[in-house]
């Protein structure tokens, strides 16, 4: 490739979870400020195309039926196998260079099989004698570590698409805002199509600040509960004074109806109900208007960092703000993290959880008066939660800590600390690790498949016990995806390492 990638075609296979793609963001900033001329490509669900075609960077988005391929296909494993094939012969055709996959899931990493030329970086056939991955590449090895190790990941999720990308494209590593297309004046507007109409104050009565509210997300045990919700907005619009846009889809608008039952009628004035109202595009641009956003683990969080708008992040359990944490300077985040680090619970939660209990409104409203004053945070220490605010360079993302308390256990400390030298090449420090602590590492070197005093961070060389684990992980989709879908995949995986691409049989 040449050193500006003229003439070069690279493809990215992100293929669904919009906050994933959102996430990708960077890794497409750095390899177009790296490689100007050359043509970016993304494939992804159809689910995703709106939010792609936002990412300036990209030239290209290809896509495929939602239904077709993603784990808990209605479509079957037969079917789903062959559309792997025609989709992956379909992007063989139009000869990629290099190929990089930011999945960790079975069809991607065959897709990246297929779509690869020979000795591209990331693709080709070299995918499949990895056991459908490529297991050479030690970013590649830690994204795929993500599932085991949420309490000691050392790196962000964008972090870990950033420097895998430029690992793929051999291209230097530095840590890149998102590029995102926003329209401020179309999002402005919007706003005061959506304040409250019927009365001669409407748009006037909309006073400042005006901060946006999440309602739901993709994961049960991360939703607030309405109680919370109602709690939390009068508590806001009775001490902050501002207004307040309810942001969501249409489903989650049931979410916010014992608040909106619950305000007088000058407090309805102040609070927009903007759910299910905004496409993609419309969302980013109100959200560029806001002067917060608070909001849990999911996009609404990341599109309001990715446009700049300071955020406050709810972690409750099974979110970890190391991992997925708004990325940029200055926003303030709330981690009601379980000793031992994030929640690891598969089981919907129900309303009244300890982690809502933790996040108290009245709390969440102090550290929101914070975020938006620049004030003191002295005030979150000696409380139950964790509290940080994130900061961000060239070189890395952190959470500084506002609270007090530990960082981490000592175990997952002396992990992380491994394994972020081991992934940047530094010398291995030296950590104290008693006991149990040297017991937890080692047994964790070795479900990772290396030994445990070099720290080699490589996935199971094994490929059917790659399978095992996908299986496994696929239970907490309730189950859909398959074991015999899997058989099905791994079956592929000996048609495409022998060159054999054929359509697979039924089980």
């Amino acid at each position: 490739m040449n050193r500006d990638g003229e003439g070069a075609r690279v493809l990215f296979i992100l293929t669904h979870r919009l906050g994933d793609l959102l996430q990708a963001f960077p890794a497409f900033a750095l390899a177009r400020k790296r490689l100007p001329h050359a043509e970016l490509h993304l494939l992804c669900d159809e689910g995703c195309v709106p939010l792609a075609r936002l990412c300036p960077d990209l030239d290209t988005v290809h896509s495929f039926p939602r239904a077709s391929l993603l784990p808990g296909s209605p479509t079957g494993a037969s079917r789903q196998a062959e559309t792997v094939l025609d989709l992956g012969a379909a992007l063989r055709r139009l000869h990629f260079s290099q190929v990089v996959n930011l999945m960790g899931n079975l069809s991607a990493a065959l897709l990246g099989c297929l779509a690869g030329s020979e000795g591209s970086g990331g693709g080709g056939r070299r995918f499949a004698r990895g056991g459908a991955l490529p297991v050479e590449q030690r970013w590649a090895r830690l994204l795929m570590a993500l599932p085991a190790a949420r309490s000691w990941q050392p790196f962000h999720l964008s972090e870990l698409f950033l420097r895998l990308t430029a690992e793929s494209l051999g291209l230097e590593a530095e840590l890149t805002p998102p590029g995102l297309s926003v329209d401020r004046m179309r999002g402005l507007e919007l706003l005061r199509k959506l304040a409250p109409q019927g009365d001669d104050v409407g748009w006037l009565a909309l006073r400042r600040p005006w901060v946006g509210l999440q309602g739901g997300a993709s994961k049960s045990l991360r939703r607030p509960p309405g109680t919370w919700l109602r709690t939390f907005g009068r508590e806001f619009l009775g001490q902050l004074g501002g207004s307040l846009f309810l942001l969501g889809t249409s489903a989650e608008a049931e979410a916010f109806e014992p608040l909106l039952r619950s305000l007088s009628t000058s407090q309805r004035r102040r609070c927009v109900n903007a759910c299910g109202a905004l496409d993609l595009a419309a969302l980013a641009g109100v959200a560029s208007n806001l002067d917060a956003v608070v909001s849990v683990d999911t996009f609404t969080l990341h599109l309001a960092a990715a446009v700049d708008t300071p955020v406050l992040g709810l972690y409750p359990g099974g979110a970890s703000p190391h991992e997925t944490g708004p990325w940029g300077n200055g926003h303030l985040v709330l981690w009601s993290e379980p000793a031992g680090g994030p929640c690891a619970c598969e089981l919907d939660c129900a309303a009244d959880t300890q982690c809502w209990d933790r996040l108290h409104p009245e709390l969440v409203a102090g550290a929101l008066g914070l975020l938006l004053a620049r004030g003191e945070t002295a005030a979150l220490k000696g409380r139950r939660v964790r509290a940080f605010e994130t900061t961000l360079d060239r070189r890395q993302f952190t959470l500084r800590s506002l609270d007090g308390l530990r960082e981490r256990e000592a175990p997952d400390q002396a992990l992380a600390s491994l394994a972020r030298a081991w992934a940047l090449g530094e010398p291995r420090p030296e950590v104290g690790l008693d006991a149990p602590a040297r017991a937890a590492f080692s047994a964790l070197a070795r479900e990772l498949g290396g030994p445990a005093e070099g720290l080699d961070l490589g996935l199971r060389r094994d490929p059917g016990d790659w399978f095992r684990a996908q299986a496994m992980q696929a239970r907490g989709d309730g189950g859909l995806w398959s074991h015999e879908a899997l058989r099905d995949t791994a079956a592929g995986c000996g048609y495409f390492a022998a060159g054999q691409a054929q359509p697979l049989s039924a089980p």
